[in-house]
């Protein structure tokens, strides 16, 4: 009965970090459009954005369905943040 219980507590931490590897390169990609709001409003260069999302630039080089779909999501914010601000 304490195997059950020993094998059972090791799940949690598992599972925590299949979740976070997961999520977290999820959240800085989509991150690149609340950045172009931040660029928009002066809060974030446009030379800090290249840095920042350097790795997503290249990944975006290599594929043209990804080059594509990370500018419909950035044009998406743009245009969110040019009809936020009439």
């Amino acid at each position: 009965m304490d195997e059950d219980r020993n094998r059972g507590s090791s799940a949690g931490p598992v599972l925590i970090v299949g979740a976070l590897l997961i999520l977290v390169p999820l959240l800085y990609i989509l991150s690149c459009g609340p950045a172009v709001v931040l660029i928009n409003r002066g809060y974030l260069s446009e030379d800090g954005f290249r840095i920042v999302y350097y790795p997503l630039d290249l990944v975006a080089r290599s594929s043209h369905g990804i080059r594509d779909s990370l500018e419909w999501y950035t044009r998406l914010w743009a245009l969110r943040e040019r009809n936020f601000a009439r």
